[in-house]
């Protein structure tokens, strides 16, 4: 896994967010993370939340960090990468940090794979009508490691049809990933 070490002295309570290529003029950087990138944070070896990437290049975490030392890790559609990171403002309540990395030939290299593959995609049913179409449910889905499967027009219990999968993606991605992920499609699919 790579990471990024997180180090405060004091056992405060920061808000932490970032940047990723904020100096990319042209943008391309920004919208390809903004589509698959994933950035988590990893207390004790577990991963205690996840957010995503704003189109404007932006993450931030939802929840503040209580401890003294976390990591951030970020993966693209589930493969993870480590951008040069550097922190551009560190006060009490909160840590903002500049992040770089060419993302666009990390992910044209991921697609130019012929044995390509999502790690570990874990499926995910529901029934209805969706608010959004399927095929981008599907793609924000993958980023966050499982497959949004439409199972027709019946009811069903979908939070017991998928409690195993909801157990894996609580342990993959934190406790706060349907929140995340719902804040996400709102955001970019309004």
């Amino acid at each position: 896994m790579f990471s990024t070490s997180i180090l405060s002295f004091g056992q405060r309570n920061v808000s932490i967010e970032g940047f990723f290529n904020q100096n990319d003029t042209s943008n391309t950087a920004k919208k390809r993370a903004s589509t698959f990138v994933l950035v988590k944070m990893i207390v004790a070896d577990t991963v205690y939340q996840s957010t995503f990437i704003n189109n404007e290049g932006f993450f931030k975490f939802y929840k503040l960090c209580s401890t003294i030392n976390c990591k951030l890790e970020f993966t693209c559609l589930g493969y993870s990468f480590q951008p040069v990171i550097r922190i551009k403002e560190n006060r009490d309540d909160k840590i903002v940090f500049d992040c770089r990395f060419d993302i666009n030939h990390f992910t044209d290299s991921l697609f130019k794979l012929t044995d390509f593959k999502f790690p570990n995609t874990i499926t995910y049913e529901y029934c209805g009508l969706p608010t959004y179409p399927d095929f981008q449910l599907r793609i924000f889905s993958n980023k966050y490691g499982f497959s949004f499967e439409n199972m027709g027009c019946y009811y069903f219990d979908e939070k017991e049809a998928n409690k195993d999968a909801i157990k894996k993606l609580n342990k993959s991605l934190g406790d706060n990933w349907e929140k995340v992920f719902w804040n996400e499609i709102k955001l970019k699919l309004k």
